[in-house]
């Protein structure tokens, strides 16, 4: 069964409004289909060959650790920020 297909079965709609959700006829994407991440780091590049194909994914698959790195370590600026502009309204 289809997560789409799922949605649509009466039995499921009437347990959905019971939670108060609001329920659709139709949901706003296919479920079916992973959202199209690459688009716009990969617009406008053509390769030439498969193996440039396979570096660059290698390539981004290794950036998502330093990614998730660099994140982590700007949350705890903005935190450490956040805590010191408004540490009078902070109980300490």
């Amino acid at each position: 069964m289809v997560a789409s297909s799922c949605m649509k079965i009466p039995k499921t709609q009437e347990l959905l409004r019971t939670f108060k959700w609001e329920v659709w006829s139709q949901p706003p994407y296919s479920p079916n289909f992973a959202p199209n991440l690459g688009s716009k780091y990969l617009s406008g590049t053509s390769f030439s060959s498969e193996s440039d194909v396979q570096t660059v994914v290698e390539n981004c698959s290794m950036d998502r650790t330093d990614f998730c790195q660099v994140g982590v370590n700007k949350m705890e600026l903005r935190s450490d920020k956040c805590l010191n502009i408004f540490a009078d309204f902070v109980e300490q």
